[in-house]
């Protein structure tokens, strides 16, 4: 894990010109740890992370990302677009997934007796 700061500082030694730095900006943010609610406009749709369409159990999203793609390209014709469309398919598809996530994710705070009681009558 790199700190912001320290990732600035080790980047403007080593991309600066005689330690003097014409411009260098920094910026970043955090991952939604579920998918947004709303990822599309009248004219813009987004996918992947740019979504928030990861996985709240692991935090992955590649298989997320990979279908929401094929979904655009499905559904999404460039003469006449009509966004909703994608989102919807894509909630369609994973609705049930990411509210078995969410439920998940809540379970790992719980407190290790009740967790262990869980994991006893999974078993």
């Amino acid at each position: 894990y790199i700190q912001p700061t320290n990732l600035k500082k080790n980047l403007s030694q080593k991309y600066s010109v005689n330690n003097k730095i014409k411009y260098f900006n920094l910026q970043c943010a955090f991952l939604p740890s579920y998918p947004l609610k709303k990822f599309v406009t009248n004219r813009v749709f987004l996918i992947g992370d740019a979504a928030g369409q990861i996985k709240p159990y692991t935090g992955g999203g590649l298989a997320y990302g990979f279908t929401a793609s094929d979904i655009a390209a499905r559904v999404i014709d460039p003469k006449n677009p009509n966004l909703l469309l994608y989102q919807n398919e894509w909630w369609k598809n994973f609705n049930n997934d990411i509210r078995l996530g969410r439920f998940l994710r809540t379970c790992y705070y719980f407190p290790s007796p009740l967790k262990k009681l869980g994991l006893a009558i999974l078993t």
